[in-house]
């Protein structure tokens, strides 16, 4: 059995077997729980200003989140929805354009940290239940479409989005009245 010697000068070593593997203890623990325990995970909610939103038959963006950061990125972990009806039609949107927002509350994500002050560098919008969705914002590309269920979804998105500088994700609910409530746990990063 070969032994790797620490190159500190601390004296441990590690074993390896005859296969080559490295023999180790280890403790392992998710980027979003390192980014939390950092200061550096938040959570963007639907319901500032109530505990649900009353979306309408017609629907349309109800949140709206665009990295302001000029030299980190933001991973998308999760993005949540509750329903009251079922097959509400949820896309999640790539890089819609922000022009003169209206019907919205200008919200701040939550640290998940409660004991970090640090905030998010980012535009964060969402519905404020007049009109059919927020105002102001267009095109983008499709990246998910998903039916809605009754009670609460979780798209496990585990970082497979990523928001460069200036890069903005929107989600949308359609085509179906009820009420709801979303959210979206990210998480800064460094590029």
């Amino acid at each position: 059995m070969a032994i790797i010697q620490d190159g500190s000068g601390s004296g441990f070593s590690a074993k390896v077997d005859s296969a080559f593997k490295l023999q180790v203890s280890a403790v392992v623990s998710t980027d979003e729980h390192n980014h939390s325990h950092a200061g550096e995970a938040f959570y963007m909610n639907s319901a500032d200003t109530a505990d649900t939103l009353t979306a309408t038959a017609t629907g349309g963006y109800i949140m709206y989140l665009k990295n302001d950061d000029p030299s980190r990125l933001i991973t998308i972990e999760d993005i949540q929805i509750s329903a009251s009806a079922a097959a509400g039609v949820v896309r999640i949107m790539r890089n819609p354009t922000l022009g003169s927002i209206a019907d919205n509350n200008a919200t701040v994500p939550v640290n998940e940290n409660f004991g970090s002050a640090a905030t998010a560098t980012v535009t964060a919008h969402n519905w404020d239940e007049v009109n059919d969705g927020l105002g102001g914002i267009t095109a983008g590309t499709v990246v998910e479409t998903l039916i809605a269920p009754v009670g609460i979804s979780v798209i496990r998105v585990q970082g497979r989005y990523i928001l460069n500088q200036g890069d903005a994700i929107g989600v949308q609910y359609l085509a179906k009245a009820g009420e709801i409530t979303m959210g979206i746990r990210f998480f800064m990063d460094d590029a």
